[in-house]
């Protein structure tokens, strides 16, 4: 009779233990998060340039920037730039906006990713 009892009680325990550890196994993906991104355009040496920053709350396989898309608020016209990526806690990098005109007016769209997740930053806007 005893045993009777305890065989629906250990199935449940193993039930629970089951997909207990499961959701500890899926926690972590889930609580990663950018704590800080930034994305500077400015004039160097008259080369638009674009700082991209972005920190995670924990180490990635691949962070970086997924898309950059700049604006030309002079023309109404985008320019689109490759993605790059690193690994690690942060990104950071520089890059050199070449399609960018003397006299014209800009912002950049920036969409950055960590391990399959993202988020999107705007530039300040600078008169090139």
């Amino acid at each position: 009779m005893k045993l009777r009892k305890l065989i629906p009680t250990f199935l449940l325990l193993t039930f629970v233990f089951i997909f207990g550890a499961s959701a500890v196994e899926i926690q972590p993906q889930a609580n990663k998060l950018f704590v800080h991104t930034e994305a500077v355009l400015s004039d160097k040496n008259s080369e638009l340039q674009l700082y991209l920053y972005a920190y995670t709350n924990a180490s990635n396989n691949k962070i970086g920037v997924s898309r950059i898309v700049l604006h030309d608020l002079s023309t109404g016209s985008e320019s689109n730039y490759g993605a790059s990526y690193s690994s690690g806690i942060s990104f950071e990098k520089t890059v050199l906006l070449s399609k960018a005109i003397k006299g014209h007016r800009y912002y950049a769209d920036i969409t950055f990713s960590a391990d399959g997740i993202t988020t999107e930053c705007t530039s300040n806007t600078i008169t090139f």
